[in-house]
């Protein structure tokens, strides 16, 4: 469960659940409660929680304490092959043209008469 206070979307799908909200509404909400809850079928496995780190870290995203986000070994290992990819990425991209910094955005797409 993602307890995060800077998690930017409010309770809204992430783009993985977004085709599971789209399907069927109340079968996501049943998950979400069962994830509130902490139902062991929904707690956050290993694999998806190594991830939301890796995805924090290279975020620039603190910690719950504000703090910045310490990774394992190999944690570090992959966040370091995923920022060359991402230099790699700006550079056949914009080439020479200046560039300061990447940056991870969420997104997503919010029906207005949704009732999430």
């Amino acid at each position: 469960m993602n307890n995060n206070k800077t998690d930017e979307r409010q309770g809204l799908p992430s783009a993985s659940n977004w085709r599971r909200y789209e399907l069927c509404a109340g079968s996501y909400q049943l998950a979400k409660e069962a994830r509130r809850l902490e139902q062991e079928a929904h707690t956050e496995n290993e694999a998806a929680a190594r991830g939301t780190r890796i995805h924090a870290f290279l975020s620039g995203i603190p910690d719950e304490d504000g703090k910045e986000i310490t990774l394992s070994a190999s944690e570090q290992q992959t966040a370091d092959f995923l920022q060359e990819r991402i230099e790699e990425q700006i550079q056949r991209i914009f080439g020479d043209s200046p560039f300061t910094q990447a940056t991870e955005k969420r997104f997503w797409f919010l029906d207005r008469d949704a009732k999430i």
